[in-house]
């Protein structure tokens, strides 16, 4: 059976805005974003924290 996971590291970006709060950004490869189906038309994503775990979760909606 193939593996259906496929886990990249990526460092978090950060920037600030002229009223000096943070925006924190991760670049999602694009294969992955392809493979979602998502594209300009049609990107409407639903992002999911769960606290008790750390971990996000982001879905096509």
């Amino acid at each position: 059976m193939a593996d259906k996971t496929e886990r990249r590291e990526r460092l978090i970006q950060v920037s600030k805005d002229g009223r000096g709060a943070d925006t924190f950004r991760v670049a999602v490869p694009a294969k992955w974003i392809r493979d979602m189906k998502i594209d300009y038309d049609d990107r409407k994503v639903e992002i999911i924290y769960d606290f008790e775990n750390k971990t996000i979760l982001m879905k096509k909606i």
